[in-house]
């Protein structure tokens, strides 16, 4: 039976499969077995021994997955976003280009925020203080049903700081905004106004 050099066409097949193991991912030639092609004692191969190595070059493995990429709050990194205040675990973010409640909201949606939420006194406490101004808006509206005032998010709502005699539901006051100086709420037909954005 015809023997070839083991640093011959043997040797030539197992460098074949190492290189492309570490090219496409294949099997390495280091997983083939001594079943797979034994050398001899002479230090040779035969044909048959070298040709059960074929089958392990170019078989792919599975690639692995990709691993997942935590997406970024508006309010992290880079100078567009430098104006975002990180509290009380959210970001929050005045813009005081005049809109009415509804424009606000959708300004808010498209900057991957809402209209913010102050849902305890600490919240309330923290926004005003940071970036609140008198008649700006917050998410509270109750324009689904009159007297029902819930959060853009859908948040409960057992939390609230309304004014003296507020709300008062005049006209079609439907939504809510910071009303004086000292950050009480009052509610107000949809004109336009500063607003208060926040991002989760």
């Amino acid at each position: 039976m015809l023997r070839l050099s083991l640093y011959g066409i043997a040797g030539a097949i197992l460098a074949s499969a190492a290189f492309l193991g570490s090219s496409r991912n294949a099997l390495p030639a280091s997983s083939v077995t001594p079943q797979d092609a034994d050398v001899n004692k002479d230090g040779a191969v035969t044909i048959a021994d070298a040709i059960a190595v074929l089958p392990h070059i170019g078989k792919l493995a599975p690639s692995p997955s990709p691993s997942a990429t935590a997406t970024p709050t508006p309010c992290t990194g880079g100078a567009a976003n430098a104006r975002w205040t990180v509290g009380n675990g959210h970001c929050y973010q005045r813009f005081d280009t005049p809109r009415n409640w509804s424009a606000a909201r959708n300004d808010c949606a498209a900057r991957a925020g809402y209209l913010a939420t102050l849902t305890s006194q600490g919240e309330q406490d923290f926004v005003w203080s940071s970036v609140g101004i008198v008649h700006s808006w917050i998410g509270f509206t109750d324009e689904a049903s009159t007297g029902t005032w819930l959060w853009v998010t859908g948040e409960p709502s057992s939390y609230t700081n309304w004014g003296l005699n507020q709300p008062d539901n005049v006209g079609f006051e439907h939504y809510g905004e910071f009303g004086d100086n000292s950050g009480f709420w009052n509610n107000l037909t949809s004109v336009a106004e500063p607003y208060i954005c926040e991002a989760p």
